[in-house]
């Protein structure tokens, strides 16, 4: 019999044959003969006329109840019905029930609501058909499997049946595991839990899902994870985890489980998560039913899910897992049935489950998109569908998800975008973590280590802090205060860095908002010269691994790109800060490298010869009253405290600010006095020097200390983050403009290249630097992967000044490397965008 033979549009269609014959049951102990008896006294409507009938079955008969020979009913209705599809299934028609293979979960087949039969599981036969507890009918579970045992068809399996292939969790054992199943395969025509004739299970409808739904979700592993999810019902090897769809109100949540619910049809049921913690306000009669919908479906949904870090969360995790909870309906006995429903959870609040490791293996979280437009929801809501035509974008993504799992694709790590749970004590928590310790390039606290007593949290009551804990990924726990006094003491760390990162995220926002409204005031109150002077008077110098001139020689050393020859002369060649013997000459014997120079045969004077390629812009006090050098620096256009990040050193009466030489300058640029006329010098590659920091000299009887390096150049992470250096920057465009506009400084004519606010390329790649690692490029995954490296090549070469050359070179390995039908206007962009910031400093 087939479904069109039970159903029209307008209902079930009349079915007047006899039952099959009763067939014998096989004997176990605690069989009652009245089950049997009941079995084989069901009967049928013969026709339109019999009125003896009490019930119609999914099938279309007529039921009548077995009657004594008095013709007094010897049951109720749900058992009458029960035993006429135990007939039916096992006198060789099409089964009405099944058992499901390797877990002897019964599985009935009935009529939906689309007039079309489907599989679905039941909680127990009890609450099923409706038998109340005043029947007293025994265990008809134990009597109903042990008569689908002579079936062999009447063996459910696991998964779904595409066109042409089975995707099926199978059993072996304690063990499952997800299964490709043939159509060549005699499984392939038993009974499935989700059956997809129309569908074909074409692998490149997985692409098709990945590049629509990157256009919704946040990241790459949130579109598998989403594809995982859909899948999850009929595909994952074993019950395990719930999925919580997370983003803000209005962000296609909603139409997400919409369309994945059409899908699964009868399969899916709607449930309260607040009921099954216990913290629904409603009758307790509300929350003994509330198993319902996750013990007689595959997917058991709540599209607006209160947080599940309270209540009963010993429920959740017996759900997540597939263990058996309990269900009471009025009038019958309590069920006590194994979950069989994957939960699917919409939220717009953050989760309170602690990062622990039962927990972050049973949460699934689909971060959305913040932002999403109202076209990009109606877009996506029209793409998934309902499931009603085989095109529909929805059965991409069960095919994308059904390929992760029979492909045995590890689970992914995904974490909530959402940060409304912070409270006001969780601020003060973020805000310690934040700043304790050093930070990666990303801005993240490498290992903070904020002491539980420490007076900055010290308001925040324990109960808040637990719950603040949860909600960002943090932990307390017993280890050395590193930041403090190094002793033991209960510290707060982070437990899961994926958790934290967009509460680090807002962090660094509002920190970045706060320190531009400083800075905005300063600059208002101040003026850039008041901000020059505080960025390089006000500072405190960085700290030597040893005193006097070896720890300033360290400091020199330890500046990528700063190359040197320190003047090494004995005390009494020094007339102040002149030196008496002839150190032009390179093979003159006072000349020492930097890099091989050995700190403790200075005497206590030395001299600073830049190499050809480094510029030192000697910043002088006013003399009689007149601009000084500070003065002048803020008043050239275009300059900003954020060019003159680099290496400082203070001197008696001003500064030495230390860049590196853009490339068409090198060997042509004069040792100049006052350029412009002010109180700035220049000393410049080989032709003079400065006298080196931690020096002494004596002028005029009186002894005059220079008092070393006051400011190091940022260190530069590696592109993986890994590593890093400090590198001396290049000129900074602005005063590269203002000394070429001094004339006399220049031997010859000068190209306008570092005039122009470019970055020239100038020093030559190392012969063992090898090529910037490419990561695979997917069809429809390709743009974010594109970028990424793209920033990368072109900010390696914009840090170390590599030649354009080698930046051509890796950016041609790129092009390459892109799949063949990417858009390759796209792949432009990406590269212009990339170098145009890494080489204007964005």
């Amino acid at each position: 019999m087939t479904d069109h033979d039970v159903t029209d549009g307008n209902g079930i269609l009349p079915c007047f044959d006899p039952l099959p014959p009763a067939r014998p049951v096989p004997d176990y102990a605690g069989k009652t003969r009245l089950h049997e008896r009941l079995l084989a006294s069901v009967s049928c409507a013969a026709s339109e006329l019999d009125e003896s009938w009490r019930i119609i079955g999914s099938d279309g008969r007529r039921i009548c109840p077995p009657r004594d020979g008095d013709g007094k009913i010897l049951c109720g209705f749900g058992v009458a019905l029960l035993m006429a599809e135990l007939r039916v299934t096992m006198g060789g028609e099409e089964p009405l029930l099944a058992v499901q293979e390797g877990t002897g979960k019964i599985w009935r087949r009935v009529v939906g609501n689309k007039g079309r039969m489907y599989w679905r599981p039941i909680a127990g036969v009890d609450s099923e058909y409706g038998i109340p507890a005043s029947e007293h009918m025994g265990d008809l579970d134990t009597f109903t499997r042990y008569c689908l045992q002579t079936v062999p068809k009447a063996t459910l399996i696991l998964g779904v049946r595409y066109a042409h292939i089975g995707i099926a969790r199978r059993y072996d054992g304690l063990l499952s595991q997800t299964d490709l199943v043939l159509d060549t395969s005699p499984d392939f025509g038993r009974c499935w839990a989700l059956d997809l004739p129309d569908v074909e299970w074409d692998p490149f409808r997985a692409g098709r899902y990945e590049r629509e739904a990157a256009k919704i979700l946040d990241g790459d592993a949130a579109v598998k994870m989403l594809a995982r999810i859909i899948a999850a019902p009929v595909a994952q090897p074993y019950p395990h985890g719930f999925a919580v769809l997370a983003g803000q109100g209005g962000d296609g949540k909603g139409r997400t489980i919409d369309a994945i619910a059409a899908m699964y049809g009868e399969l899916a049921n709607p449930f309260s998560l607040a009921a099954l913690l216990g913290v629904a306000r409603s009758s307790s009669t509300t929350n003994d039913q509330a198993t319902s919908g996750l013990l007689t479906g595959l997917l058991a949904y709540d599209s607006d899910a209160v947080n599940p870090g309270q209540g009963l969360i010993e429920n959740l995790k017996k759900a997540s897992a597939g263990e058996s909870l309990s269900m009471r309906l009025l009038q019958q006995n309590v069920v006590s049935s194994p979950v069989t429903a994957f939960m699917l959870l919409a939220t717009n609040h953050t989760i309170t489950l602690p990062s622990t490791p039962e927990w972050k293996r049973r949460i699934w979280q689909v971060p959305f998109r913040r932002g999403n437009t109202d076209e990009a929801i109606r877009d996506w809501s029209r793409y998934l569908g309902d499931g009603s035509d085989p095109d529909d974008g929805i059965y991409d993504a069960l095919i994308a998800g059904t390929m992760s799992f029979a492909f045995l694709e590890p689970d992914l790590v995904t974490a909530n975008n959402l940060i409304d749970g912070l409270s006001e004590g969780g601020r003060m928590i973020l805000d310690a973590v934040m700043q304790s310790g050093p930070q990666d390039a990303d801005g993240m606290p490498i290992d903070p280590r904020v002491p539980v007593n420490s007076e900055d949290i010290a308001s925040v009551g324990r109960r808040e802090r637990s719950e603040q804990y949860a909600v960002m990924g943090l932990q307390t726990k017993n280890s050395r205060n590193i930041y403090g006094d190094k002793k033991p003491c209960q510290v707060i760390t982070i437990r899961d860095r994926n958790k934290f990162t967009p509460f680090a995220r807002l962090w660094q926002e509002e920190n970045r908002e706060c320190l531009e409204e400083e800075a905005a005031e300063r600059s208002k109150a101040d003026g850039l010269a008041a901000q020059i002077r505080r960025r390089l008077y006000d500072v405190t110098p960085p700290p030597a691994d040893v005193p006097g001139i070896p720890g300033q020689v360290g400091l020199l050393k330890s500046v990528e790109g700063f190359d040197a020859t320190l003047l090494i002369a004995p005390a009494d060649a020094w007339h102040g800060k002149g030196l008496a013997v002839k150190w032009q000459d390179p093979a003159s014997r006072v000349r020492q490298p930097l890099a091989t120079a050995d700190p403790a045969m200075i005497p206590g004077v030395y001299g600073l010869l830049p190499d050809r390629h480094v510029i030192i812009l000697d910043i002088d006090a006013a003399k009689h009253g007149g601009i000084d050098g500070i003065d002048t620096l803020a008043a050239i256009p275009g300059l900003t405290v954020g060019d003159l990040v680099t290496m400082v050193m203070r001197s008696p009466h001003g500064l030495h600010l230390v860049y590196r030489m853009p490339a068409d300058w090198i060997g042509r640029v004069k040792a100049a006095t006052h350029v412009h006329g002010a109180q700035i010098d220049l000393r410049t590659g080989e032709r003079s020097y400065v006298v080196g920091p931690g020096s002494r000299i004596v002028v005029d009887g009186s002894v005059v200390e220079y008092p070393g390096v006051v400011a190091l150049p940022p260190i530069v992470r590696d592109e993986d983050g890994d590593g890093g250096c400090r590198r001396l920057p290049m000129l900074p465009p602005a005063l590269a403009r203002w000394i070429m506009q001094d004339k006399s400084v220049f031997d010859a004519p000068t190209s306008s290249a570092a005039a122009d606010g470019r970055r020239p390329y100038h020093v030559p790649v190392p012969a063992d630097d090898g090529h910037v690692p490419i990561p695979p490029m997917m069809p429809g995954a390709t743009h974010d992967v594109l970028r990424d490296t793209a920033l990368r090549i072109a900010g390696r070469a914009a840090h170390r000044g590599y030649d354009r050359q080698w930046l051509d070179g890796e950016m041609d390995r790129l092009r390459a490397a892109v799949p063949a039908g990417h858009d390759p206007r796209d792949t432009d962009a990406c590269i212009a965008s990339a170098v145009d910031k890494a080489y204007s400093g964005r």
